[in-house]
C-alpha cells in the first residue's frame, strides 16, 4: 500500500494564520517519523479488519438469514392482510384512512431496513389526486426565471497563489534514494551481518525508488537515515510539504479504520475490534442476533393472527396509537 502519492493530489505548504516561530528541520523530521509510524499502525489495524471481518459477518448472516427472511415474509403478509381488509372497506371509513397509514408504514419499514422493493405497494395506495395533478402541471412549466440564484452575478475565478508550488515526487524522491544510499551503501562495511543488513536495506530502498514510493522512502529515511541523512535529502519547504501529505493519508486511514471499527448492527456493536479479537465476545453477540431476530418475529405472528379474525384490526387501530406503530409493528 503506497502511503503518499503526491502526484494524484497536489500537496503545497500551509500557510501560517499568526506569526509563529518556524519549524526546525530536525522537529519536521521527528513528526514525518511520528506521523509515519501511526500509518503503519493504522495500516496493520486497516489489514487485520478487513481480513477477519467478512468470515465473521458471513457467519452471523448465514445464522441470522433464515430469521430475517421470516421476518420479511410476515411484514409482507401483514400488508396483504389490510390491503384485502381495505379493499372491501368504504373509502371514506375511518378503517381505510388508518390501514393506508399501516400499510405505508409496514412498507417503508421493509424499504428502509430490508431494502425490499415496495414501489407497487405505494403506488396502489397513493392515487394522484386533483390537486398532485395540478402541480404536476405547474411543474412542467418553466419557472426558472423566478428562482433568486438565476439573478446571482457568477463568482470571478479565484486566483491561484502563485507560493503554493506542490511537491516534486520525483526530485524529493531522488534525493532521499541517494543521501540513503550513500550512507546505507554494503561497500562501506566489512562486518558480514551489517552488510546483509545493508544489502536488503538497498534492495527495499532500490524498490520503492523504482516504483516512485514517496512513503516507503520516507519511512526508510526515518527508520534508518542518520540525522545528516535526513538533513540532506530534503530541505525544509519539501519536508512541510511531505509533513502535509503523510498527515492527509494518516487522517484518511483513520476514517477508514473508525468506519471497520464501528459499523452497526441492530444489537448495538459499538466496536468490532475486541469482538474479532475475542472469540467469546463473538459468540455472544451471534447469539444476541438470534435473540433479536426471534423477539421481533413473536409480535409479527400475533398481529398476523389478530388481523385475520373478525374485526381484529379495527380492535388494533382501538388499542395501538399510531404513535406506537414502531414499538410494536
Amino acid at each position: 500500500m503506497k502511503t503518499f502519492d503526491s502526484s494524484s493530489q497536489p500537496l503545497v505548504p500551509e500557510r501560517q494564520a499568526s506569526p509563529a516561530p518556524p519549524l526546525g528541520l530536525t522537529t519536521l523530521a521527528d513528526n514525518v517519523g511520528l506521523v509515519l509510524e501511526e500509518i503503519s499502525t493504522l495500516e496493520a489495524e486497516l489489514d487485520f479488519l478487513e481480513g477477519a471481518l467478512p468470515p465473521l459477518k458471513a457467519k452471523i448472516d448465514a445464522a441470522v438469514r433464515p430469521l430475517i427472511d421470516e421476518i420479511i415474509r410476515l411484514r409482507q403478509e401483514l400488508v396483504g392482510i389490510v390491503e384485502r381488509l381495505l379493499n372491501v372497506a368504504p373509502r371514506r371509513s375511518s378503517l381505510h384512512r388508518d390501514g393506508m397509514d399501516l400499510i405505508l408504514h409496514l412498507a417503508t419499514d421493509l424499504e428502509e431496513r430490508f431494502g425490499v422493493d415496495v414501489r407497487q405497494i405505494l403506488n396502489r395506495w397513493n392515487p394522484s389526486s386533483p390537486e398532485t395533478e395540478d402541480d404536476e402541471d405547474l411543474e412542467a412549466e418553466d419557472f426558472s426565471w423566478a428562482r433568486a440564484e438565476t439573478h446571482v452575478p457568477p463568482r470571478p475565478e479565484s486566483r491561484q497563489n502563485p507560493k503554493r508550488i506542490p511537491l516534486n515526487p520525483e526530485t524529493a524522491g531522488k534525493a532521499i534514494y541517494r543521501s540513503l544510499a550513500r550512507e546505507l551503501h554494503p561497500d562501506k562495511t566489512r562486518d558480514e551481518s551489517e552488510r546483509l543488513r545493508r544489502t536488503h536495506l538497498m534492495q527495499n530502498l532500490t524498490k520503492a525508488w523504482r516504483e516512485r514510493d514517496l512513503g516507503a522512502l520516507l519511512k526508510l529515511l526515518h527508520a534508518h537515515g542518520s540525522d545528516e541523512a535526513k538533513e540532506d535529502a530534503l530541505d525544509p519547504a519539501s519536508l512541510k510539504i511531505c509533513f502535509k501529505g503523510l498527515c492527509e493519508t494518516r487522517d484518511q486511514l483513520r476514517r477508514k479504520v473508525r468506519h471497520l471499527r464501528h459499523q452497526g448492527l441492530p444489537g448495538g456493536v459499538v466496536d468490532w475490534l475486541p469482538i474479532v479479537r475475542d472469540p467469546k465476545l463473538f459468540e455472544r453477540l451471534l447469539r444476541r442476533q438470534k435473540s433479536l431476530a426471534r423477539e421481533e418475529l413473536e409480535p409479527l405472528r400475533h398481529w398476523k393472527a389478530q388481523w385475520q379474525s373478525p374485526g381484529g384490526l379495527e380492535r388494533f387501530f382501538r388499542e395501538v396509537p399510531e404513535e406506537m406503530w414502531d414499538q410494536v409493528v
